[in-house]
Formats: structure tokens, C-alpha cells, sequence
């Protein structure tokens, strides 16, 4: 008698502080469920890290759909039906109509779920099992924002990362000079102050070696291979020179999410971020970063057009372009140059485990390659 193995997939969606050994008790777990079922074979692992379930609009599990719309995969397997979503109204659409659809086979093994038994296909349980789950993926998303706003509010938010010029005391949640960046961003800023030009600054750090932020991160801090051309540009300058935490603050709240109230991450105005003061050594003075702010607007006025002139830059491909890293919807900051000719580019803030994602294009570049 001829055996026929279906591809099998595993997919499982996990917080951003899952430990790796969680990951590899599910993986453990979900190959337990096959050796017990003849007729499947794993295919592939699918994984997004740091996405809520709130979303469909995710990496890996877009790319799952696809391989399900292909033809690749006739059966997916997770923990339980919280880990496929928990949204009621899309994850009710993909067990209900998109999955059977396509004669795919979904099996959750917490909640004893075989879309393959007619008796789980209409037992009244599962909608109610996904009903549940989107509230209490809303009620977590709540408390976790507010303990958050509360924590950024009296100055105990943990200090995700060192900043540039800085190292972190994980212990105690602190950030202190670091002794082989600090002169890097205090040279930056020297030079700003007598004249140089941004561009001027990076091609020097670049003629330098001196590493970037993300470089020094990569190979100093993780122990990893360099990045391929990463290099100095006006962008990561204005980012240091921008930047109150060499003040010595420690500012919060510059962007912010609500997914409980559906609420997309967005940047924030000045007048909500949360600013403590004198959080650690600073490596400019008042003075210094004033002058600095004073020089930064002075060009940016002289690379401003006035609105009543040439009217607000409108971008077609705004909302439409998506991060090939993260999955986030880039965003478009569009400015003018002084000959009166609009511009703009698309960049990512997205961030995950694997890497830091900080894409960023021309939005000039990315019309001729679509047009390509």
C-alpha cells in the first residue's frame, strides 16, 4: 500500500524575550506529534519574533501563506490556536474558509485541535478558544504599555542598548562613558561646531576607519563579522548630534504603540517624551549641543522650500512600501532642495532579534527599479 506523506509545517509565534530553549522544547514537541502521525514529514520551521498576534502582517507567516497558496505545504502544526493568531475575525477566516479552502490541515496540539476530524471543524469550542485569545492578547498589550509608561515616567525603564560613545551596565540598568567611542562623538561634534559639514564628517570618519555605530556593535560588542559597506553619512551624523543623551538624559517615549487600542507605532511630539536629567556623564555641554541644534536648523532652512510656494510633496508609493527585513510599512519623510526640486526618502525603524533593521532608500532609487 502507498503511504502519502503530506509536507508539514511548524509555525510558532513568540514574544521578543522567549528564551532559544523555549523555542527548542515547541520544535521538540511538535516533531513528537509527527512521529506519532505517519502521514506527515516536516517541511519547514517557520518563526516571527517580536510580532504580536494581534497581526497577520507578519514575515514568516506570509511566507507561509505563500508556500500554503503554492502547494508546498497540506498541513501546519502549532502549540495552540493562540499561537496562529489572535485577531477572532482573521484567525475564524483562515480555520474556517482560507485552510479548508485549499484542503490544508491545521493541528494545534494544546488545544487537541485536528481540522482533519469533523468534530473539531464544528465543535463551538474554537471560535470561543479565539474569541478569548484576542482579548487577552489585548489585556497583556495594556498592562505592558502602561507598566512601560509608568516605568519611563519614573526614570526605571530598562535601557534597552548603549548609545553611541557610551557602554551599559546591565546590572545597574546605567550607561557610562566608554572610553574608545566617547572621543569619536566628541570630535564629531567639535568639528560641527567649527564649520565642517556633515558630509565633510563622514568622509573623514570613513577615510578614518572609524567604525560606525552599528559596526562598532556588530564586531566590538557581539563579535561578529564587519557589515559589508557600512559607512559614515549625514544620517547617522545627525542622529549623534541630534541626540540628548550626551547630556546626560536619558529621554523616553519618542515613539510609541497601542495594540490593544489598534494603535500603530508612530512617532511622538517633543512635548510627550518623558526627559530625566543628569542620568550619567555627559560628553557635551548646554552650550555646545544648543550651538549645535542652532547650526543643524540654519541648514535645514536653507534646504526648505516655502509651502505657499511649491505645496505639500505628495508620495504615490507612500503606505506601500514594506521592509524586506522586518515586514514594517517604511516610513516616507519627504524635504525639498534649495533648487526647488521635491525629494524623499523611505526608512525602517523596525528592529528584531537577528538584527538591527534600519533600511533606508531614495525614493528616487526605488521608482527606477519598480519602473525596471
Amino acid at each position: 500500500m502507498r503511504v502519502l506523506f503530506l509536507q508539514m509545517v511548524l509555525w510558532k509565534l513568540h514574544s521578543l524575550m522567549k528564551m532559544a530553549m523555549y523555542l527548542s522544547h515547541l520544535i521538540c514537541l511538535s516533531e513528537l506529534t509527527i512521529a506519532h502521525t505517519d502521514d506527515l514529514v516536516l517541511a519547514d520551521v517557520y518563526i516571527d519574533n517580536g510580532f504580536s498576534g494581534t497581526a497577520f502582517e507578519r514575515p514568516d507567516f506570509l511566507r507561509l501563506m505563500e508556500d500554503v497558496k503554492k502547494g508546498k505545504i497540506q498541513c501546519i502544526v502549532v502549540k495552540d490556536l493562540s499561537r496562529f493568531g489572535r485577531n477572532f475575525l482573521e484567525t475564524g477566516y483562515y480555520i474556517e474558509t482560507f485552510l479548508p479552502k485549499l484542503n490544508v490541515r491545521l493541528i494545534a496540539i494544546n488545544d487537541n485541535f485536528d481540522s482533519s476530524r469533523e468534530e473539531d471543524r464544528n465543535n463551538i469550542s474554537v471560535p470561543l478558544k479565539n474569541l478569548v485569545n484576542e482579548f487577552y492578547a489585548r489585556d497583556i498589550s495594556k498592562r505592558v504599555s502602561t507598566y512601560h509608561e509608568l516605568s519611563m515616567s519614573r526614570g526605571s525603564a530598562i535601557i534597552p542598548r548603549a548609545t553611541y560613545g557610551y557602554r551599559l551596565d546591565k546590572t545597574e540598568n546605567r550607561l557610562y562613558v566608554n572610553p574608545e567611542t566617547a572621543p569619536v562623538v566628541k570630535m564629531i561634534f567639535r568639528w560641527y561646531l567649527m564649520g565642517m559639514t556633515t558630509g565633510k564628517i563622514a568622509a573623514r570618519l570613513n577615510y578614518m576607519g572609524v567604525l560606525t555605530p552599528k559596526a562598532y556593535r556588530m564586531v566590538k560588542e557581539r563579535g561578529e563579522a564587519m557589515p559589508e559597506n557600512e559607512l559614515w553619512n549625514i544620517g547617522k551624523l545627525r542622529d549623534i548630534l541630534r541626540n540628548q543623551v550626551y547630556l546626560g538624559r536619558l529621554v523616553w517615549g519618542k515613539r510609541k504603540r497601542a495594540f490593544y487600542l489598534k494603535i500603530a507605532e508612530h512617532k511622538t511630539s517633543k512635548d510627550e517624551w518623558i526627559i530625566h536629567e543628569n542620568q550619567h556623564e555627559a560628553l557635551v555641554t548646554e552650550s555646545e549641543y544648543e550651538q549645535v541644534q542652532e547650526l543643524i536648523s540654519r541648514s535645514a532652512d536653507k534646504m526648505r522650500t516655502k509651502p505657499e510656494l511649491y505645496g505639500e510633496h505628495e508620495e504615490p508609493l507612500r503606505g506601500k512600501v514594506f521592509c524586506a527585513v522586518c515586514g514594517r510599512v517604511m516610513t516616507y519623510e519627504s524635504y525639498a532642495y534649495c533648487n526647488n526640486r521635491n525629494g524623499g526618502h523611505f526608512y525602517c525603524h523596525g528592529n528584531n532579534l537577528r538584527s538591527e533593521c534600519r533600511n533606508d532608500m531614495h525614493s528616487d532609487l526605488l521608482k527606477m527599479t519598480v519602473r525596471s
